[in-house]
């Protein structure tokens, strides 16, 4: 679950207090009806652009603040891989591998599942810091950049050691 929803309650506030902070939904699903209606309800549907499926994701993401994933379940999502990589800090929500992925207080934030105060907390908090979101991002990328590198080697490793027991013969003569 993308936790969309909680996202545009946790924003909402922060909207009536800054309108210049808007928030941009990429990609599409069963929910978007129902988040333009939310968007409707609370009056922040100027500030709110659902703007479906896009590729490349990149353009996207540079103009972007700041990353929110407020999933309510998930493994580990690609798109906080993706926007740590584009160097924007990560407000996420304590679900799968996030919180040794992002390390809080350093390239983000980690809130608790389902809780909209929290989550709006801490977007006001990065919302009005700049030099705290860059500083953030950029160590959200230096990040990005050394578990890219452990991955590739540990497909490496798992490559040759795959090659290695093919041509072995652990039982000789």
């Amino acid at each position: 679950m993308k936790g969309h929803a909680l996202l545009l309650e946790a924003v909402r506030q922060v909207i009536a207090e800054n309108r210049s902070v808007h928030v941009l939904i990429v990609g599409d699903g069963p929910e978007r009806d129902r988040l333009e209606s939310l968007a409707r309800r609370w009056g922040i549907e100027r500030n709110v652009h659902l703007v479906g499926k896009q590729h490349p994701i990149e353009p996207w993401y540079a103009c972007m603040d700041v990353y929110v994933c407020s999933s309510r379940y998930e493994g580990m999502s690609n798109a906080v891989l993706e926007a740590m990589a584009c160097g924007l800090p990560v407000i996420s929500t304590d679900v799968g591998d996030h919180a040794q992925v992002i390390r809080a207080d350093r390239d983000g934030w980690i809130v608790p599942p389902d809780d909209a105060d929290a989550l709006c907390k801490t977007i006001r908090s990065a919302v009005s810091d700049a030099r705290l979101r860059r500083r953030f991002g950029a160590s959200a990328r230096r990040r990005s950049e050394r578990l890219s590198l452990r991955k590739t080697a540990a497909a490496y490793e798992g490559f040759y050691a795959e090659l290695v027991g093919d041509h072995h013969d652990p039982h000789p003569g």
